[in-house]
């Protein structure tokens, strides 16, 4: 079978579900599935908000029988408070009823 993961950080990147995604999907392989990884280059958490030098486009690598293409992380604009503005942002709509959130940001916004 074919697998795809997707994930914004996978190993030498270090946190839970990285580890999680990269022993997950080492075991996957060793019982013979094809297993693909596409993800970001970034190597620790503020690659992910912090400005990034012209970026070159995707690469693809080989490990441990995973074929990984790692994508360049770009940052976020405004860096990591608006990266957590967003996040807070986000959950704030999804407790929203859809048409009370429009009426408000057309009325504030």
């Amino acid at each position: 079978m074919n697998i795809l993961f997707i994930s914004p950080g996978f190993p030498p990147f270090i946190g839970g579900g990285e580890r999680y995604a990269h022993a997950l999907a080492l075991r996957l392989s060793r019982r013979g599935h094809q297993v693909t990884v596409l993800t970001s280059d970034a190597r620790e958490e503020r690659d992910f908000w912090g400005p990034k030098v012209a970026a070159q486009g995707p690469f693809e690598a080989q490990d441990e029988g995973l074929r990984i293409i790692r994508c360049p992380a770009v940052g976020f604009p405004g860096g990591r408070p608006a990266l957590l503005a967003w996040r807070k942002a986000m959950v704030l709509y999804e407790t929203f009823d859809r048409s009370t959130f429009l009426a408000l940001w057309l009325r504030f916004g």
